[in-house]
């Protein structure tokens, strides 16, 4: 069995691939078989440097992480008279990649057995997993005694004979991606952070990652510093990424409150992804996102009332498709799976209908579906996208440009004529057109503003050229000056030029 491998590049992209074909409707446009002398060959430039981490297991450079937190688990029992299933099984690692996911960065099981368990059936299925030590998962974890919180110099529970053992355990799996490291710590866990990369290092950094997924940037109303202490975003950031160097730049992004969240509640989706599409630039990592499958956490584990499901196969395929957008190079659900008491309501009864594409009670949910959706899509585009530098994004139409907020003076990443190379300009009902460098060409992702309704968009470029155009995880050659699109709700298209 070969050792899994990771690897950060900072390069120029590969020639296109073609795209797989799972479902069958055609891209819209004018289609037809490109033959040499019915277009012009877009000229190509000096290729961009980009950032891009990527695992060997997964499929390397080409493919793009797409993970879950909160993965599979051995509950059991019985719940409002259902049986719980054991979930650390073939059925539901079966389900999970089905549904295109490939990465776990979580999950709740921390004994040994359990997740040596999980890395087999990962192996089996395609599925990469951060493995979850207890000794540095609770190190690394919050502590509301703050005596007992580590502090730079303090005794450490292990050391570099310690953190061998934990690797060496694991590191037979090619699944084994590495070790879940913190999610979303305050300022006061960063010590620990630190402490824990620096013994990392010692022992083999290149083999091993340790998984952090940030706070969320942007948001106004977070305490950086656990509620007591005055931290600046700034200074928050910085920490993580320019001193301890976690290599991507992972952030939460939870925008949809309620069923059909108006625009005037998703505008801060574009502050904050624009905020860490800079932040990672300037550290020189990848973006990575971590969204919502659902709504209603429940991490006090308390009995709540059912609201209407949020968010829909709209709204979801549009945060998709605007991270992807704005040039992420891996997607994350929250959660994979539903745990048990996020689906506490009143009156010792649950609702499974909450959130995950997996339901506590082991059934896909509509998340699972629209995930499914979204991740076909990632699937025949990541070749491209990962491949490539975002070079910034058009925002087209009136209702488009409230929602991105793009009078905001702050917003480097905005091409505010609408040109891009070839493109000169867009036309038709509201969309966002994301900017790419592939290999010193030009890749264009176009994503529909409404989450409720089509849009017919065209895309005019100097000259009659080539392209390939991906939708619905179909690949199509074109050929045209002026190229029309319809996007379904939240629906996003490539298209690369030739």
């Amino acid at each position: 069995m070969n050792k899994k491998a990771l690897s950060f590049i900072m390069a120029g992209a590969l020639a296109v691939c073609s795209a797989g074909c799972a479902n069958k409707t055609s891209p819209s446009g004018d289609v037809k078989t490109l033959t040499n002398g019915n277009y012009y060959v877009s000229e190509k430039g000096e290729e961009v440097k980009y950032n891009s981490l990527y695992f060997d297991f997964l499929g390397g450079k080409d493919v793009m992480p797409i993970g879950g937190f909160y993965g599979v688990y051995n509950s059991g029992g019985t719940i409002d008279g259902l049986e719980i299933p054991q979930m650390v099984s073939d059925k539901y690692f079966g389900l999970i990649s089905d549904a295109g996911v490939n990465m776990v960065v979580y999950s709740k099981d921390e004994d040994s057995a359990t997740v040596k368990r999980t890395l087999e059936l990962g192996e089996k299925h395609g599925i990469g997993l951060f493995a979850n030590v207890n000794s540095i998962t609770a190190f690394c974890g919050r502590q509301d005694d703050a005596s007992k919180r580590y502090t730079a110099g303090g005794k450490m529970p292990f050391g570099v004979t310690e953190m061998t053992d934990y690797i060496s355990e694991f590191a037979a799996y090619d699944s084994f991606l590495g070790i879940k490291g913190a999610d979303e710590p305050f300022w006061y866990q960063l010590d620990a952070l630190q402490a824990t990369y620096d013994v990392l290092r010692e022992v083999g950094y290149g083999n091993t990652e340790l998984y952090v997924n940030s706070l969320g940037y942007g948001g106004g109303d977070l305490t950086y510093g656990g509620w007591e202490e005055n931290i600046s975003q700034e200074q928050y950031f910085n920490k993580i990424y320019g001193e301890i160097k976690v290599p991507f730049l992972s952030a939460t992004g939870y925008f949809y409150t309620q069923k059909d969240t108006p625009d005037s509640e998703l505008s801060i989706m574009f502050t904050q992804l624009s905020q860490i599409r800079s932040l990672a630039n300037n550290y020189g990592v990848p973006m990575w996102r971590m969204l919502q499958a659902g709504g209603q956490w429940n991490d006090a584990a308390q009995e709540i009332e059912s609201v209407d499901p949020y968010p829909d196969e709209g709204e979801l395929l549009f945060d998709v498709n605007i991270a992807l957008c704005y040039g992420c190079k891996a997607i994350q659900y929250f959660p994979l799976v539903e745990p048990v008491h996020f689906a506490y309501a009143p009156g010792g009864n649950y609702d499974f209908d909450r959130n995950g594409i997996i339901s506590a009670a082991g059934n896909k949910t509509r998340w699972y579906y629209y995930v499914q959706k979204a991740n076909t899509q990632i699937k025949a585009i990541d070749h491209v996208l990962m491949n490539s530098a975002n070079i910034g994004m058009i925002v087209h139409g009136e209702k488009a440009n409230l929602l991105a907020d793009t009078q905001a003076n702050d917003r480097e990443e905005l091409i505010r004529d609408g040109k891009f190379r070839q493109l000169t300009s867009v036309s038709g009902d509201d969309c966002f057109v994301g900017c790419f460098d592939y290999n010193g060409g030009t890749a264009l992702y176009v994503v529909n503003y409404s989450r409720k309704d089509k849009a017919n968009v065209t895309l005019n470029f100097d000259k009659t050229y080539g392209y390939e155009v991906i939708q619905r995880a179909v690949s199509a050659e074109v050929a045209a000056k002026n190229l029309p699109l319809t996007l379904e709700t939240g629906e996003g298209v490539l298209v690369v030029l030739k």
